[in-house]
Order: structure tokens, then sequence, then C-alpha cells
């Protein structure tokens, strides 16, 4: 049976189909929360010896920076997603502990900021870290791509 598609009909057809193409995009829109502006100055992040095992996200949306702390080793990265800017969540992974989730579409990234699963493309940026006078600073003006994270700037340790 052969059914012919009126004008009238294509119309229709067309208008609902825009419109559930754009309630997509409006959900996925309200779904991403906005970066924090950019931080580029030097954050005290308080004293370093206080910053518990783990993702700290204290800083994530007032700075858009993420503390990392694993033994007696800091990094910071920062808090959205290298794909489409999205918020990054601590995400608890047993039995190996936790990595950065992507709140918008998935993604992964392991503690370091290495990504495990896309659609991201690229690992998480690192920011130049110290501890002086006992607290953690965090300087956003250093950003670090995943091939100078060697750089010593990117890490700091207990004493």
């Amino acid at each position: 049976m052969e059914m012919e598609l009126s004008r009238r009909g294509f119309v229709a057809a067309t208008a609902v189909t825009v419109a559930c193409a754009c309630c997509g995009m409006a959900e996925e829109a309200l779904a991403r929360e906005p970066a924090a502006p950019a931080f580029t100055g030097v954050l005290d992040a308080g004293p370093a010896k206080d910053i518990a095992e783990g993702i700290t996200a204290t800083y994530a949306k007032s700075h858009n920076i993420m503390i990392v702390r694993v033994g007696d080793t800091m990094h910071s990265t920062v808090a959205t997603c290298t794909h489409r800017s999205c918020k990054l969540k601590a995400n608890d992974v047993k039995p190996t502990g936790q990595e950065f989730r992507c709140s918008c579409h998935g993604s992964r990234f392991s503690l370091e900021g290495a990504l495990l699963k896309g659609p991201a493309k690229v690992s998480l940026a690192r920011y130049a870290v110290s501890i002086q006078d006992g607290k953690l600073l965090v300087d956003a003006s250093k950003k670090f791509a995943q091939d100078q994270w060697s750089d010593p700037s990117t890490t700091a340790k207990l004493a």
C-alpha cells in the first residue's frame, strides 16, 4: 500500500521534527552548568596537610579548579571537561578509587587527569602548584597540557 504525503502533512512532520530536535538541544543546555569564569590568579587552598585524599571540588564552582591528593602528592586540574566545557564530578569507581566524570556526555578522566573514555579527545590541563608556609597554592596563570605534566611545578609534595 502506497501512501502519499500531502504538502500540509510534510510541513507538519517537518515542524514536529524540528521541535523535537530543539527540545533535545535545550535539555542538554539546561543540564550543563556554566563553567566558572576563567580564574588566572593564585588560589590559596589552605593548609596542604588538611586536603583530603582523592578529589577536592571545593573550588570547582568559584574558580574552575579541582585539587587531587594521592598520598603525599598533590596536583590541580581544570574542573570542566575538554569536550564541551561541562562540569566535572568526582566519580567513585570500585575497586580503583576515584576518577573525574563529565556530567553532560560521560567522558571519564583518571585522577591524574588522563583521558580514559570519550567523547572528549584531550586530557585535562593541570595548573602549577606549590606549598608555601604549609599552604597549598594553585597558580592558574600557569597551565600545563598532558605532555608537560613532568614539569616539577605541576605537583607538590607534603614535607
